[in-house]
């Protein structure tokens, strides 16, 4: 495990927040819902992916947050199963991880798909896009600042079903179903990001070439 090499409190003193940390002492994906909102509002990063793409990754993902003892049917059943999944991340609080339910539990409500896009728009320091991982990866050192190094780029985690990774996974397995909740987040996110990317100035054109060079950190605008 990563942080058994290397330990936070060496490598990454005050980086983490504490109190979302006791929530989550398992490591897995708890959710940013109350009461942890509120102490880390306006702190918080997240990387957000195209849902139908991100649904199938996870289910080659050996069924990722699949809670029945028997697996599904097909994709379309699995994808029904765990719809939702970024929406409940940005509003379920408990120490189990915010997607593990039930397939049959129903999907998330207007009101909370409300409460997600206001969480993302207010709690997030920074919102990236896993399709946009370059330009993400830029965006987030025009803010912060530092350069970047190639590993920040290389593709560490190639999921199985795609030749490459430039590659989307085929959709028509879904038979036309789409994530409502969490297209609605995505979409959100994208606006964020392309303001974001406006704002300070990144663009696939000088993007990663300004963000390597320390020396032209400063060209970013702030």
């Amino acid at each position: 495990h990563a942080l058994q090499d290397y330990p936070e409190d060496v490598f990454c003193e005050g980086s983490f927040s504490s109190s979302y940390s006791l929530m989550n002492h398992s490591r897995m994906h708890v959710g940013f819902g109350s009461p942890v909102y509120e102490p880390n509002r306006g702190h918080g990063l997240i990387m957000l992916r195209q849902p139908e793409q991100r649904i199938i990754s996870s289910y080659y993902d050996r069924l990722h947050d699949w809670n029945l003892p028997r697996p599904p049917s097909d994709l379309r059943e699995y994808a029904e199963g765990v719809r939702g999944c970024s929406v409940r991340m940005l509003t379920v609080t408990s120490s189990f991880p915010a997607c593990f339910l039930s397939p049959l539990a129903p999907p998330p409500s207007e009101e909370e798909v409300d409460v997600a896009v206001q969480h993302l728009r207010d709690g997030f320091a920074f919102v990236g896009l896993t399709e946009e991982w370059d330009l993400s990866i830029c965006l987030f050192h025009a803010k912060f600042g530092g350069s970047c190094s190639d590993a920040e780029f290389d593709n560490m985690r190639l999921g199985s079903g795609r030749p490459h990774d430039e590659a989307v996974y085929d959709t028509s397995e879904l038979r036309g179903w789409v994530d409502v909740a969490d297209r609605r987040l995505y979409s959100e996110a994208q606006k964020i990001f392309e303001q974001d990317l406006a704002r300070f100035g990144v663009s696939a054109a000088d993007c990663p070439i300004a963000c390597r060079s320390a020396e032209k950190e400063m060209e970013w605008k702030q």
